[in-house]
């Protein structure tokens, strides 16, 4: 008889732990992944605030959180550095092809 109350306790232990998980899961994954648009971040600016997930390295407090804000803005850095790439002059371009 002990060892079955053993095993249901341990049996209640792990639903509980999963319960516990998944619940957290859901109360913070709309403010912990990269789900929203930036327009929809600004207008839940207080919420995000309340975390401090719009709080950067430099302490201050900006519209988008910082890790959503360096995956913004690649393609339009690529594309103003091949600009400035090509108007450079030839002689001073090495040669990266493989």
């Amino acid at each position: 008889m002990g060892t079955a109350l053993k095993l249901g306790w341990q049996r209640h232990l792990k639903t509980v732990a999963l319960c516990t998980a998944l619940i957290m899961f859901f109360l913070t994954f709309r403010l912990a992944y990269p789900i929203l648009t930036p327009g929809e971040i600004t207008l839940k600016k207080k919420k995000f605030e309340m975390v401090g997930a719009l709080r950067w390295e430099d302490g201050k407090n900006h519209h988008l959180p910082q890790d959503f804000a360096d995956m913004l803005g690649w393609r339009e850095l690529a594309k103003i550095v091949d600009e400035a790439y090509k108007k450079d002059s030839g002689e001073r371009k090495p040669d990266y092809s493989l």
